[in-house]
């Protein structure tokens, strides 16, 4: 809360927010994650990478928001190609990786977005960070500890760059683990990672593992993390 305020009135550099989905049932929680953001200069793209997905109606549901484009791809494209499309398409000087299914506060990207004011980070996200496990109402915490400090890794879903490192860097042609691939190509030329605090985002682990590209179980995932409470109402104990 201190460092918001520090840079309240700091220039706000513009954001690109980068979506790819090709499931139509988290349509509505991109759109609240979209309208939900505070940060005053973001674009947001949309790429539907499933063929099932009509673009149209897309167009229509998400016509609120002022700054949007929506693109559809064949679905033998990657999500790494995907996002690499996204990016060629995109605006502005950072880009923000978005998931379809999680959680993103009002003010995850100015907080993110923040640290470039005081760190010579070219990437930010959340190595340290919120899980919840929507089968028996968990709220966990992973990796805790590895919050507010630079680091080799942060999670994929919490991406946020300056758009130049793709200019030596690009996502590669995979449907998992595309993000930690680009992470790797990104210590091997000495980018520099930070991690943010643990708030204002939230992994979301749904019951049937399908909807997952990490195939891992969700069990496995509870006994690697640090349980916080059982809630049904995550987002006030997670927004800052």
């Amino acid at each position: 809360m201190k460092i918001r305020k520090k840079f309240s009135s700091a220039y706000k550099p513009g954001v690109t927010i980068i979506t790819v989905t090709n499931k139509a049932k988290f349509k509505k929680n991109i759109k609240e994650n979209f309208v939900r953001c505070k940060y005053p200069e973001v674009e947001f793209i949309i790429i539907l990478n499933s063929n099932k997905l009509n673009i149209k109606e897309y167009k229509s549901y998400f016509s609120i928001l002022p700054n949007i484009k929506i693109y559809k791809l064949n679905e033998d494209i990657s999500l790494g190609e995907s996002m690499n499309f996204g990016i060629e398409n995109s605006n502005y000087d950072y880009i923000s990786k978005m998931d379809d299914d999680d959680y993103y506060g009002e003010n995850y990207i100015g907080d993110l977005m923040n640290i470039f004011n005081y760190t010579s980070a070219d990437i930010v996200g959340k190595a340290s960070h919120f899980i919840y496990f929507e089968e028996n109402e968990s709220l966990n915490l992973w990796c805790g500890g590895n919050d507010s400090c630079y680091s080799k890794a942060v999670a994929g879903a919490t991406l946020v760059m300056k758009k130049y490192i793709f200019d030596k860097v690009k996502f590669n042609r995979l449907n998992s683990g595309e993000d930690l691939d680009l992470i790797a190509q990104c210590n091997s030329l000495d980018f520099k990672i930070y991690s943010g605090d643990i708030f204002n985002y939230v992994y979301n682990r749904h019951k049937r593992i399908k909807y997952h590209s990490w195939k891992v179980s969700n069990l496995n995932l509870m006994l690697r993390s640090q349980k916080i409470c059982r809630t049904n109402n995550y987002k006030q104990i997670v927004s800052m």
